[in-house]
C-alpha cells in the first residue's frame, strides 16, 4: 500500500485474539510495530507522530515523537493506572476529559475533529462509536475551528452486521430509543420554569433531530423499491440521517445529564497526568502558534 500525501499516515490493524500493527507509512517508508516494540506493553496507540527511529530521521529537525505528541505518554498513564477497569464508558471518559492545566495537547483536545473508538467480535455483532467533532466540548459550548462542518460532540453507534439492510436496521433502532429516552428527559426539564430558556433552546435542537430521522426513513423506503448501486447509495443516506438524528438526541440529553468526563465520574481514583513541556516559539509552526498562541 503506497500514500502520497500528508506529513505522517498511520494505520491500526487489530483481531480480537489480542495480535495489533501499527503501519507507519508515506510514500518512501513502508514499516510496522506491534505492543512491545517500545514501550507500549499490552496496549498500543497511533499518534500523529512516527516512534520507529528510521522513521523519525525522514523529518527535519527529526521527529521526536514524545514531544511533538504527548498524548502517547498521556494514553500510557491512564492505561498503566486503571489496568483492568477499561471500558467503553472509560474510553468515552478519555476524549471527554480536560487537564485543567493542560487543554491542547490532551488526548480529548477542544480542536480534534473525530474521535471513535470500538468493541470488535468474531464475525457479527462489533461496535463502533464515532464522533465527529470533539466529545468534549457542550452543544452550548459556543463556536469552535470545526463547527462550519456541523459536527456532533458525542457519540453514535455502528453495529457491523453481516449485510447493509442490517447495519442500518440497528441504526433506526439506536435512533429510536435515544429519541425516547431524550423526550422523557426533555419532559422532565420542562417541569421547573427556571429550565424554560434550556429547555426552548434545547426542544429546537430535538425538531432538528427528529427531521433527521424523518430523512432517515424516507431514504430507506427508497432503498426498499431500489436495487444495485442505488440501492446501496440511499441505504447509506439512510444510515448517515439515522446516526446524526442519534447523536443530536444524545447531545441533548447528555446535556440534561451529563457524562462521565474524569474518572471520578465512574467511581474511580483520581489521577495526576503527566504534562508536556512548553514549547519554545522556535519549536512552533505557525498553525500551532495561531490556534495556541505564544
Amino acid at each position: 500500500y503506497q500514500t502520497t500525501g500528508g506529513r505522517v499516515h498511520n494505520a491500526m490493524v487489530a483481531d480480537t485474539h489480542g495480535n495489533a500493527y501499527i503501519f507507519e507509512l508515506t510514500a518512501a517508508i513502508n514499516t510496522c510495530r506491534k505492543p512491545g516494540d517500545f514501550f507500549e506493553v499490552d496496549w498500543i496507540a497511533s499518534p500523529n507522530t512516527y516512534l520507529i527511529p528510521e522513521n523519525r530521521k525522514f523529518f527535519e529537525p527529526e521527529l521526536e515523537p514524545f514531544k511533538t505528541d504527548p498524548r502517547v505518554l498521556q494514553l500510557w498513564a491512564f492505561f498503566d493506572r486503571y489496568k483492568g477497569k477499561i471500558d467503553v464508558d472509560f474510553g468515552k471518559m478519555l476524549y471527554r476529559y480536560h487537564d485543567p492545566e493542560e487543554d491542547t495537547y490532551y488526548v480529548g483536545n477542544r480542536f480534534n475533529q473525530r474521535v471513535n473508538l470500538g468493541v470488535p467480535e468474531n464475525g457479527d455483532g462489533g461496535v463502533f462509536y464515532q464522533a465527529t467533532g470533539p466529545a468534549g466540548r457542550s452543544v452550548v459550548a459556543g463556536k469552535g475551528p470545526q463547527d462550519h462542518l456541523d459536527v456532533t460532540h458525542t457519540f453514535y453507534t455502528l453495529r457491523l452486521e453481516s449485510s447493509p439492510g442490517a447495519v442500518l436496521r440497528e441504526a433506526q433502532l439506536n435512533a429510536a430509543h435515544c429519541m425516547a429516552k431524550t423526550d422523557y428527559a426533555l419532559k422532565k426539564l420542562s417541569l421547573k420554569i427556571e429550565n424554560l430558556p434550556a429547555y426552548l433552546t434545547l426542544k429546537e435542537m430535538f425538531s432538528r433531530a427528529i427531521e433527521e430521522s424523518i430523512d432517515g426513513r424516507q431514504f430507506q423506503i427508497e432503498a426498499g423499491v431500489a436495487e444495485g448501486n442505488d440501492k446501496l447509495y440511499f441505504q447509506g443516506k439512510a444510515l448517515t440521517s439515522y446516526v446524526r438524528a442519534e447523536s443530536k438526541y444524545r447531545e441533548i440529553y447528555n446535556y440534561i445529564h451529563p457524562s462521565a468526563d474524569k474518572p471520578e465520574d465512574l467511581g474511580l481514583d483520581p489521577i495526576e497526568p503527566p504534562r508536556p513541556a512548553m514549547k519554545v516559539y522556535a519549536e512552533m509552526n505557525i498553525r500551532e502558534i495561531m490556534t495556541e498562541g505564544m
